[in-house]
């Protein structure tokens, strides 16, 4: 098992093009690896690749888990550390600096015990 990376609670609103086009959406919570995104009714399927649009960025992304209107994703490239407190920033939540001295806690957690990652 292994630490899992504190996650920022957000309220940010992006564009998803899925296989049938686009649907808006409000990522939920973020972390460089993933996010949990609440959608707009539309098509997603599970396993699919998705692309986040925002800010005139764009980040493709697997869906790895569907319930009702929120799906899970895991990027295909991690975010960099400013994105993701840039996206954390829009309800009050992270810092850059929060969020490198978070995941620096997880991989030293993760180090300090390699059992639980097996």
């Amino acid at each position: 098992m292994e630490y899992r990376i504190h996650r920022k609670a957000t309220d940010f609103e992006v564009s998803l093009t899925t296989r049938t086009g686009a649907v808006r959406a409000q990522v939920r919570n973020v972390h460089p690896q993933g996010a949990r995104l609440r959608f707009s009714p539309g098509e997603i399927d599970l396993f699919s690749t998705i692309v986040l649009d925002f800010q005139d960025q764009s980040h493709a992304a697997e869906v790895m888990w569907i319930h009702e209107n929120e799906i899970g994703v895991r990027f295909a490239k991690p975010l960099q550390l400013e994105t993701v407190a840039m996206i954390a920033r829009r309800i009050g939540g992270a810092s850059r600096e929060r969020v490198v001295r978070d995941l620096a806690s997880v991989r030293a957690a993760n180090q300090v015990h390699p059992h639980l990652s097996e």
